[in-house]
């Protein structure tokens, strides 16, 4: 999925396992400036956790990585 988001022409990307979130910091250090990251994860503290491990980041990724608490089948209703 991270050699995939390299193609600078995708900038709309959906994390649906958002855990830890490890990979989704590694996939959104890939996008391009225009890009967004929506991941999401059913456990609110994997939510909340990650919502915090995000304002240790660069300040652009706060714009582009957006979590949000729900399964990933839920997150296009969101």
């Amino acid at each position: 999925i991270v050699k995939f988001a390299e193609d600078r022409t995708i900038t709309n990307v959906l994390d649906g396992t958002l855990g830890g979130g490890g990979h989704t910091l590694a996939l959104a250090a890939k996008l391009p400036a225009n890009g967004v990251l929506v991941c999401c994860d059913r456990d609110p503290h994997a939510v909340e956790a990650f919502s915090n491990r995000l304002r240790d980041n660069p300040p652009q990724l706060a714009g582009q990585v957006l979590p949000i608490q729900c399964s990933y089948h839920e997150a296009n209703q969101q």
